[in-house]
């Protein structure tokens, strides 16, 4: 996962790197709560992940766009 930001913005990045730890295990759980079909809704994964880590883990920054630079779902 990428996440976008200003290109001028000095602090988000700072902000990103200092809450990796938490980002992981955020990303972890939210796609291990995830049904396939819900995996399927990229687009609606995306602005989803972007809302939730606006809203509770970068609490004075904000990222504009989340990218994947892999994206499979993979069925048991």
């Amino acid at each position: 996962v990428a996440f976008g930001y200003a290109s001028d913005d000095k602090s988000t990045p700072q902000n990103i790197s200092a809450r990796k730890i938490e980002i992981t295990d955020f990303l972890r759980s939210y796609f291990q709560s995830k049904t396939v079909q819900e995996l399927r809704q990229e687009k609606k994964i995306k602005i989803e992940i972007r809302n939730k880590m606006n809203d509770n883990i970068l609490t004075k920054t904000k990222i504009k766009d989340v990218l994947f630079t892999k994206y499979e779902i993979i069925e048991p």
